[in-house]
């Protein structure tokens, strides 16, 4: 069977996920190409509302190409439902090719998915998805395939999901036969064979240009997450798993076979991003040993994430010793009570105790960058200034990545959310949310001037004193803090241009 697997992604074609997959099919004999669909740049500024679709000379060239396929799979996140709409009804209107969907959207609403796809994967897709393939192949009946679900003659047929992967080191390494992928290219406003243009532009490595020209390879030391918050797709997969265990490792030796392999592959890939949910849930004997081996065989700088219950200076000091040079964490609130609703088990203690761990290795690596969740409907003015004073006395300097709450499908908070009827639309206030747009509320325009070192602090509890809370946290003014938002972050720009090229001159 011949499969085209399309990744309907952010600016990011180093989908582990997908690649992962292709991999695990291509070893049971069947024919993979993995095509990438990043959004459109003049799209990349979030919008609520807003429906997103490729033109039609992007969907001319998509049947083109799949139909040199047998069968097509679609993996996307909430955010993209639109886009996997458009692609599928493409391919029914003008293909006789089946299309299945997977990803977290899929496993969560797979009766909602079928009355657009032909099939769904559900949870983990690798063994699922040759047992499809295989009964395809033999056109057998694929209606009692466990994580699989169909619609045939207008009839729904779902079936439980199987155990999960325990043994994550028998998988095969992602596939980086970049022969067999294609990619929307902005170079060429077309789809068109990856090359290594493409992939150096998509895989330059953001916070690392601060040190020079950097190409990022992304991988995972685990599948799963130590933690349970609600408003988290892990919640999602640890309910459907939940008499099993949910997190798993890979053992030292095959995750620094598989880099070195992806580097054998792609030799411009000189930077490592370890993206685990929680990279820093290693415990620290082990963490010992992974960045002594890691400092002997594979010795280029990485990048990782953390939470504050999991982050220490032993294992700081670990990682730094080994080639650490940036990491993000989440702190996500400073309330406590939102902290309850969100079931994370943290302390602002905790979260200064890290995040002084994280400023005293500064002098090692870049700013840390902290991820905030604003726009939360059930937090009072009284929870976001939590948030806004333990952010005024976490630790300088760091960089902060808000995003606005938005209420997965499957979730807890979603739960929550429509038995208080606080979703009337599901499309509109769910799926075409954008996730990096939090309002330019006065209190989050004030969380935000915290971002920039050039704002002096007092100046930010100047502002946050009762008298201008009473004045300017209202409606009516978000239209001028939007704008002030645009001034700040333009402000910011050229002064990083101006100091970057000061030192060129200085050299």
């Amino acid at each position: 069977m011949k499969l085209l697997l399309v990744e309907i992604t952010c600016p990011d074609i180093r989908a582990f996920g997908v690649r992962s997959l292709a991999s695990f099919v291509k070893t049971a004999g069947h024919t993979v190409n993995i095509l990438f669909l990043p959004p459109f740049f003049e799209q990349l500024r979030p919008e609520s509302g807003t429906v997103h679709l490729y033109p039609d000379r992007i969907i001319t060239d998509f049947l083109k190409l799949s139909k040199q396929f047998d069968l097509v799979g679609i993996s996307f996140l909430t955010y993209y439902f639109d886009r996997a709409v458009q692609l599928t009804q493409s391919i029914h209107d003008k293909l006789d090719i089946a299309v299945i969907w997977g990803g977290i959207h899929a496993t969560t609403r797979p009766e909602e998915c079928l009355q657009h796809a032909d099939m769904v994967c559900l949870g983990e897709g690798e063994e699922a998805l040759v047992e499809l393939l295989d009964t395809l192949e033999r056109d057998g009946d694929i209606k009692a395939i466990k994580n699989i679900c169909s619609r045939h003659k207008g009839q729904i047929f779902t079936n439980p999901v199987r155990p999960l992967i325990k043994d994550i080191n028998s998988l095969p390494f992602p596939d980086y036969d970049l022969k067999t992928h294609y990619a929307y290219s902005i170079f060429d406003d077309a789809i068109v064979p990856l090359n290594d243009r493409l992939m150096k532009f998509f895989s330059e490595a953001g916070p690392l240009s601060q040190l020079g020209t950097y190409y990022q390879y992304k991988t995972m030391a685990s599948r799963g997450c130590p933690h349970h918050c609600a408003f988290c797709c892990n919640s999602i997969y640890r309910e459907m798993y939940r008499h099993e265990k949910y997190l798993r490792w890979r053992s030292n030796e095959m995750l620094f076979q598989e880099i070195e392999s992806a580097l054998q592959a792609v030799p411009y890939f000189n930077s490592i991003m370890f993206f685990d949910d929680s990279f820093f849930a290693m415990p620290n004997k082990v963490m010992k040993n992974f960045t002594a081996e890691y400092k002997e065989r594979i010795g280029l700088p990485f990048a990782t994430q953390s939470s504050p219950q999991t982050t220490n200076a032993q294992k700081l000091d670990y990682l730094t010793d080994a080639g650490m040079v940036y990491l993000e964490m989440g702190i996500q609130t400073g309330s406590d009570r939102i902290n309850s609703m969100y079931k994370r088990k943290q302390t602002q203690a905790q979260v200064l105790q890290a995040a002084q761990a994280i400023n005293a290795v500064t002098g090692k690596i870049l700013p840390p960058d902290y991820h905030l969740i604003l726009d939360n409907n059930w937090e009072t003015d009284a929870d976001v200034l939590e948030t806004l004073d333990l952010v005024l006395r976490l630790p300088r300097p760091f960089g902060l990545k808000p995003s606005s709450l938005v209420l997965y499908p499957g979730t807890e908070l979603f739960r929550i959310a429509q038995e208080e009827g606080l979703i009337t639309d599901e499309k509109e206030d769910v799926y075409r949310k954008a996730f990096g747009a939090p309002k330019s509320t006065y209190l989050n325009l004030l969380i935000l001037m915290v971002n920039y070192s050039f704002i002096p602090l007092g100046l930010v509890r100047f502002l946050k004193r009762p008298f201008f809370l009473k004045h300017f946290n209202k409606n009516s003014w978000h239209p001028l803090f939007s704008a002030v938002r645009t001034v700040i972050h333009f402000t910011d720009r050229a002064r990083r241009k101006i100091k970057k090229l000061t030192k060129r001159r200085g050299r």
